[in-house]
């Protein structure tokens, strides 16, 4: 069973960028995952088990990515529950 996706229209007024967006995420021991990370799950997904891939939302402009809340918080419940969430 695959969790609904979040269907938020992207909205520069509330974009996070990279540095905002690992704030709202979960990393090892207790931290925020490094800004790399962030950025590779923006742009090759992280691996949940089964083998199937999960990447979190984002738009680039200009060399800037960025993302929202809703799809930070999508994405770490799909990337934390293995898609089962």
């Amino acid at each position: 069973m695959q969790a609904a996706e979040v269907s938020v229209a992207f909205d520069p007024a509330r974009a996070l960028s990279i540095g905002q967006a690992r704030q709202r995420m979960r990393g090892r021991a207790g931290r925020h995952p490094h800004a790399e990370t962030v950025r590779r799950y923006m742009t090759r997904g992280a691996t949940i088990p089964g083998g199937h891939r999960v990447k979190l939302k984002s738009v680039k402009i200009g060399q800037e990515r960025l993302t929202m809340p809703e799809w930070v918080d999508e994405f770490e419940r799909q990337r934390l529950l293995g898609g089962m969430g």
